[in-house]
C-alpha cells in the first residue's frame, strides 16, 4: 500500500521482491504528472512504523524488507 501525500489518494499495487525500490519510485512518478521527472528528490517514501525513510533505489524490495508486504508514506518535498 502507499499512502499518497501528494494528493491525499490511498494507492495499491502489488510489486515482486525482485523489484528494486527506483521501480516505485518511477511507478509512482507515472502516476502523477505534477511532479517534475526532472528534479529527483521531489517526494520522499516513508514507513510509519517503524518510521524509516527508503532511499537505496537500486536494492530489491526483499532487501529493505518491503516483502511479503508493506504500507508506505509519499511525502512531498518542498
Amino acid at each position: 500500500n502507499i499512502n499518497n501525500g501528494l494528493d491525499g489518494a490511498r494507492i495499491e499495487r502489488k510489486f515482486l521482491k525482485t523489484n528494486s525500490l527506483q521501480q516505485v519510485f518511477d511507478w509512482i512518478q507515472s502516476q502523477h504528472a505534477e511532479i517534475d521527472l526532472m528534479q529527483p528528490n521531489k517526494f520522499k517514501l516513508i514507513s510509519s512504523f517503524p518510521r524509516k525513510e527508503y532511499t537505496e533505489a537500486a536494492k530489491t524490495l526483499e532487501e529493505l524488507a518491503l516483502h511479503p508486504s508493506a504500507s508506505l508514506n509519499v511525502l512531498d518535498v518542498k
